[in-house]
């Protein structure tokens, strides 16, 4: 995915990329509840 793919170039990339999917996460969990 997009994550593997920046990953692939730079680990401070996979660190963003990870961080946006934890906050997103984090967003449609209250959501949910």
């Amino acid at each position: 995915m997009i994550c593997s793919w920046e990953f692939s170039i730079a680990a401070a990339n996979h660190w963003v990329c990870s961080f946006g999917l934890k906050i997103l996460f984090f967003i449609s969990f209250q959501f949910t509840l």
